[in-house]
């Protein structure tokens, strides 16, 4: 569990560092990511 923790303090400090440049990186990612959740729900072979 504490990795699960550290994880959100990682991206914390690396938003904090270099805002402008991981805000980009951030808005692939996450869309990609969400894309890909939504697709295996409903996708998902019952």
């Amino acid at each position: 569990m504490k990795s699960v923790y550290k994880i959100p303090q990682k991206i914390k400090c690396l938003t904090d560092e270099r805002k402008r440049k991981s805000i980009p990186l951030f808005n692939i990612v996450m869309p990609v990511l969400l894309f890909l959740m939504l697709q295996s729900a409903t996708f998902s072979p019952e």
